[in-house]
């Protein structure tokens, strides 16, 4: 149970980052700069869209 607590809270996490660097990516096309961390935040959600899948796939692979 604990598995499937701790991916759930990953994948929210992951979801919330995606929010953040859509609300981002929106400021900075409607031209409110400031938020150069767009980059390291795209590489974070990529880093942890890659840990979800591994654990979906155990998850799936245990069952």
């Amino acid at each position: 149970m604990e598995k499937k607590e701790e991916l759930l809270e990953r994948l929210v996490n992951g979801i919330e980052l995606q929010n953040k660097l859509l609300a981002m990516q929106l400021a900075k096309e409607v031209g409110i700069y400031g938020f150069n961390m767009i980059e390291e935040e795209e590489k974070r959600i990529s880093t942890l869209e890659e840990r979800a899948d591994i654990l979906l796939k155990r998850s799936y692979l245990k069952r």
